[in-house]
């Protein structure tokens, strides 16, 4: 899909490219596909901003060299979306809705494997666990 080299923007582009993520839980990993898309064209955004789960996209995406940045991104989605190991999911029938009962109830007292571990008693906050590798220049995203 890419030959490693994104296309640089027409000359008569003067302006800058902002990539603005919404919340809204798995359309976080939407999100990683429409980044994708534009680390390959010409318009590679110069600013990333999010909320909520549109934040922690942000993070990886400015958090990791442009070259690691879908990499990460798609690794951060399927390490936290990825089915639990306890049992196999349902396809449809009446066990489904109490898997998903179970999963939620799950993520609640032990957190989301690779992603959101359990409250802290101490401070009633969640830990949110983001991988990134290495600084970007100032120039590049802010």
């Amino acid at each position: 899909m890419n030959d490693g080299t994104t296309p640089t923007r027409p000359v008569s582009y003067d302006k800058k490219v902002g990539l603005v993520l919404q919340g809204g839980g798995a359309l976080g990993s939407y999100q990683g596909g429409v980044y994708e898309a534009l680390s390959v064209s010409e318009y590679l955004p110069d600013w990333v901003a999010g909320i909520s789960i549109g934040a922690i996209n942000a993070a990886v995406i400015a958090g990791n060299a442009p070259e690691h940045r879908v990499q990460r991104l798609r690794t951060f989605w399927e390490e936290i979306t990825a089915p639990t190991s306890l049992w196999h999911s349902a396809l449809d029938g009446p066990i489904v809705e109490w898997q998903q009962w179970a999963g939620a109830l799950t993520a609640l007292m032990f957190g989301q494997p690779g992603f959101l571990s359990r409250a802290n008693p101490m401070t009633g906050f969640h830990q949110i666990k983001v991988s990134v590798t290495t600084k970007l220049p100032r120039s590049k995203v802010h």
